[in-house]
């Protein structure tokens, strides 16, 4: 078996994008145009049925015919085209597979003719709809009526600059991990122990926020604050929100005296912990189990905030902690650990540090 050299390969799918614009007439060989049918005959089929037949077209003529029925025009200079046909053939328990054929076939021959040099575009719908250009376009190539004809690939060089792929959702939004939105690598948290003192932990959190400030929706919570120090600390907690541009109406206070489910923690960009007791917090995120959609909500994109007491849950201080920091963490430090990777065994953090987390990747900065 051949190796394929994979970064290329994943190179040509990232790259591949719909063509839509003017052909050079230069013809293509006929050569070109059997691997590019090979290809997508190479293409799985349920139950191995092989549903999906292909008749590629570069007589000038037949082609010419060929798009004088398809209204709006398409891909008028294209020199050369492939035409998908597919047979309603059952398979296992009486299901037929033909759309995932020839929708498999169709792919394959996207990127053989990507990789080949030429440029395409998958007409489907627009041949398909209620006006059946299909079946004219079937009658030009005679196709019997036991085959439907479904797509249209126009082939040949490219005469204009093709346009850049349009944007994609981001990863996190579209796949997972081990169930339903679930993506550890999209984890954001933000541990410090002041709070937003340092210029350069607002602007990370701003960085991990993703999106405008005054967009942004905050949950706030003060749970840990149970003695006089830690509540007289509450505005500036509340303050370093407000700085970073967090609407005060956007900004909802959460005292952990109820539950919380998914959906409603949902509707937040960021959970700021504030700072006191370590175990009271630890003991009321336990107990209501909010620790459980806590984690979900950081695996679709929720940035974490401790300060204090909250980020010292996230750490591996006490037992039954959440553990999202693979270390100790010491707090309110006269001496700070090194700014960058995590040491082994505690991490040190002056009020002007804080460790940044994305995923699996750590590091303290301030």
């Amino acid at each position: 078996m051949n190796i394929l050299n994979i970064p290329d390969m994943l190179d040509l799918i990232q790259s591949r994008t719909s063509y839509r614009g003017r052909y050079e007439p230069e013809p293509v060989p006929r050569e070109d145009l059997r691997k590019i049918m090979e290809a997508g005959l190479a293409a799985p089929s349920g139950c191995n049925k092989q549903t999906t037949s292909l008749i590629a077209v570069d007589d000038p003529e037949v082609l010419a015919r060929l798009k004088a029925v398809i209204d709006p025009p398409i891909a008028q200079t294209a020199p050369a085209a492939i035409c998908v046909l597919t047979q309603k053939i059952l398979a296992y328990r009486d299901r037929c597979y033909q759309v995932q054929d020839y929708a498999a076939a169709i792919e394959n021959m996207l990127l053989a003719i990507h990789a080949l040099g030429y440029e395409s575009c998958w007409y489907e719908g627009h041949i398909t709809d209620d006006d059946r250009i299909d079946l004219k376009m079937a009658q030009v190539l005679g196709v019997p009526e036991d085959y439907r004809l479904v797509c249209f690939l126009p082939v040949g060089r490219a005469a204009q600059e093709p346009r850049p792929s349009p944007s994609k959702k981001p990863f996190s939004e579209r796949a997972w991990f081990n169930g339903f939105q679930k993506n550890p690598e999209s984890k954001k948290l933000l541990l410090t122990s002041a709070g937003f003192e340092n210029p350069l932990v607002q602007a990370c959190f701003l960085e991990l926020l993703g999106k405008p400030p005054a967009e942004a929706r905050a949950l706030f919570i003060p749970t840990a604050a149970i003695d006089e120090d830690a509540k007289a600390v509450l505005p500036k907690c509340r303050g370093d929100l407000l700085d970073a541009g967090i609407l005060p109406e956007h900004i909802t206070d959460y005292d952990l005296d109820r539950p919380m489910d998914r959906d409603e923690l949902s509707a937040y960009d960021t959970v700021y912990f504030c700072g006191g007791s370590t175990e009271y917090l630890l003991e009321q995120v336990k107990s209501r189990g909010f620790d459980q959609v806590l984690d979900m909500a950081l695996e679709q994109g929720l940035v974490y905030v401790g300060v204090s007491a909250g980020s010292i849950i996230a750490a591996q201080n006490l037992p039954g902690s959440l553990d999202y920091l693979p270390r100790k963490l010491a707090v309110h430090c006269e001496s700070g650990s090194p700014c960058g990777e995590l040491p082994e065994g505690i991490v040190y953090l002056t009020n002007a540090q804080a460790i940044k987390m994305v995923g699996a990747e750590a590091e303290i900065m301030g």
